[in-house]
């Protein structure tokens, strides 16, 4: 931590009398955290079973992702060899230390070169799972940390997500209930919302692909899992 990020939290610490709070006032706010009122959450969004995940693609794909749909790990590596083939990309990828990446089996693929860990200038496409995604949108939501580094989400142009059905959520309000159990109540560093490609038409009114991040964005879903 810098010395400058020291003193700002430690005025904020400060402030808010956080060193001397008593155990009273902790329970207090754990309490009202706990306890609080949902919002609104939209009706179409309350929707079970497959209609869950009709919901999540058909918004993600409004968000100009582009989704396959798949039943397997093993048809999902195969949806990542052709999402590389069909725009023409180097058979190389760059995926997330996580094992839930796994049972897709990249050890295997003897014609991709595979590499783990963060992402560098150099890598052009990213593999990634999602900590879970949100059908009210088509939002994936994803933790930084040492297995699911976040310049995977941001560096590569093109990025691939693999999504499963247990990672579906409907509204956004039950995504936050699952942020609030990771780790414990230990939430990490940085928690991303990714809605699609990075685009920007900050410059002249036109629409830029990968202003500030991917130019593409490919979803996997596999169902049943």
């Amino acid at each position: 931590m810098t010395d400058s990020r020291a003193r700002i939290l430690g005025r904020i610490k400060a402030g808010v009398n956080a060193p001397n709070r008593s155990a009273a006032d902790i329970a207090v706010l754990k309490a009202r955290i706990e306890n609080a009122e949902r919002g609104i959450i939209p009706a179409f969004t309350k929707v079970a079973g497959t209609d869950v995940a009709d919901l999540f693609l058909k918004k993600a794909e409004a968000q100009n992702n582009t989704v396959a749909r798949v039943t397997s790990a093993e048809a999902a590596l195969l949806e990542v060899r052709n999402f590389l083939r069909q725009n023409n990309l180097p058979a190389k990828v760059k995926i997330s230390p996580s094992d839930r990446l796994d049972d897709l089996k990249f050890d295997d693929a003897g014609d991709l070169e595979v590499h783990r860990g963060a992402a560098v200038k150099e890598d052009v496409t990213s593999v990634t799972p999602v900590y879970c995604a949100v059908a009210e949108t088509g939002t994936m939501v994803t933790m930084s940390g040492a297995q699911t580094p976040s310049t995977l989400n941001f560096v590569p142009e093109n990025h691939v997500v693999i999504v499963r059905e247990s990672d579906l959520v409907t509204a956004y309000e039950d995504s936050w209930d699952k942020v609030r159990e990771y780790g414990g109540g230990k939430i990490p560093r940085t928690v991303n919302w990714l809605s699609g490609p990075s685009r920007s038409g900050d410059i002249a009114m036109t629409m830029y692909m990968g202003a500030h991040g991917p130019r593409r964005q490919h979803i996997i879903f596999i169902e049943g899992q």
